[in-house]
């Protein structure tokens, strides 16, 4: 991956972070019993959002060739995008379940906690790359 790639991949990250950052303070606003998680994750995709703007400045990430650091970022980017698409999936089969008739809503209660437990494994995820991207980012500033 050259260098401006991983520029275009890191902006193309943060629209898609907001787009599902966004999806999940919606889902939050509708369901009833607003589970507080689904603030959280918003939160915390707005907390990965911020980290990512910040690696975006040009001076984060310099335009001559792709350094050994820079291949490690990519890797920690990938999984990023991953964890993010997958987070998305979740909360994508969650506003399905919102969108059914309340017989049917009370059949996927079960899937609906499922969808949420996933959904906190993969913010554990989400920590780690956050950690992953902020410690680089502090090792570049020193």
């Amino acid at each position: 991956m050259d260098p401006l790639s991983l520029v275009a991949g890191v902006t193309g990250l943060i629209l898609f972070v907001k787009e599902v950052k966004d999806l999940s303070s919606n889902l939050y606003q509708k369901v009833k019993k607003k589970p507080q998680f689904l603030q959280a994750i918003a939160e915390d995709l707005d907390a990965l959002q911020s980290v990512l703007e910040e690696l975006e400045h040009k001076d984060q990430i310099p335009h001559e060739g792709l350094t050994q650091e820079q291949n490690a970022l990519s890797k920690v980017l990938f999984s990023c995008n991953r964890t993010v698409t997958e987070i998305n999936g979740r909360l994508v089969t969650l506003q399905q379940i919102f969108t059914k008739k309340m017989v049917s809503r009370l059949m996927s209660y079960k899937k609906f906690d499922t969808e949420l437990k996933e959904i906190v494994n993969l913010r554990d995820e989400l920590a780690a790359i956050k950690a992953t991207l902020n410690l680089a980012l502090h090792l570049r500033a020193m």
